[in-house]
Parts: C-alpha cells; sequence; structure tokens
C-alpha cells in the first residue's frame, strides 16, 4: 500500500526493526526467508504483477513457518478485492 509504506517503515525503524517494503516477486521467497514476521497490505496495490507477489509471500511465509497479517484495505468494496483476500487466507 502506497498510501501505508513510508509511516509503516518509519515506525518499525523507530521501535528498532529493519523494514524491507518488497514488491518484487523475484525477491518474495529470500525476504520472507529472513524476516521475523511479514504483514501484506492490499491497499492500492491489486495489480496482477502485485497480487502474484502477495500470494508468492503468503506461500512463503507458510513454508518457512512465519508469522504474516493480512490488513484488508477495503474488502468488501468490490469482488477483486474478496477474491484477493480469499485466495491469501487459504
Amino acid at each position: 500500500n502506497y498510501v501505508a509504506m513510508d509511516i509503516s517503515a518509519n515506525v518499525l525503524l523507530a521501535a528498532g526493526a529493519s523494514p524491507a517494503m518488497v514488491n518484487a516477486e523475484e525477491e518474495a521467497d529470500d525476504f520472507t526467508k529472513i524476516s521475523s514476521c511479514v504483514s501484506i497490505n492490499i491497499g492500492t496495490a491489486l495489480t496482477p504483477g502485485w497480487v502474484k507477489m502477495m500470494m508468492l509471500t503468503a506461500d512463503a511465509c507458510q513454508k518457512y513457518g512465519k508469522p504474516w497479517c493480512l490488513d484488508p484495505v477495503g474488502m468488501g468494496a468490490t469482488p477483486h478485492r474478496n477474491d484477493v483476500c480469499v485466495e491469501l487466507m487459504k
């Protein structure tokens, strides 16, 4: 989510974390592997490439046993948002 990305990164930095806002599917597995946890926010990024990266990241979280949370911004507003959230939770 382009709106929350900067604020989220700054809050995490202030708390001593090392945030990485990743949107390249080629990095999904590698960044998930080294992460403590992952947040997936569907707010402003529901193009096919971003959705694929979100799916790869959710799969990698399961593969590596990493906790993750879904921020389902706007779920219920459109069928596409609903479908993406349902698929991510499978």
